[in-house]
């Protein structure tokens, strides 16, 4: 993403449940110059919410062989 979506951002009014959204930062930028973007093949998580950001740990600690088994055993 070009840089250029920080100032955006920066000057971004607040939008689905009170929070900056980067996708209608994105939108933004699209309409004033081309954009680049690619498609995540992947796992996303919202880290914005306590559960995501719950879920997102998980994964990451569950991927690790040397983390692994603390998690499962938790």
């Amino acid at each position: 993403m070009q840089s250029e979506i920080f100032n955006i951002l920066s000057n971004q009014k607040r939008g689905a449940d009170n929070e900056i959204q980067l996708t209608d930062a994105m939108e933004r930028l699209s309409n004033e110059q081309d954009f680049f973007g690619f498609q995540l093949k992947g796992l996303t998580f919202d880290c914005g919410s306590k559960a995501g950001f719950i879920e997102a740990n998980i994964a990451f600690f569950l991927a690790r062989s040397d983390m692994r088994n603390h998690v499962l055993l938790y």
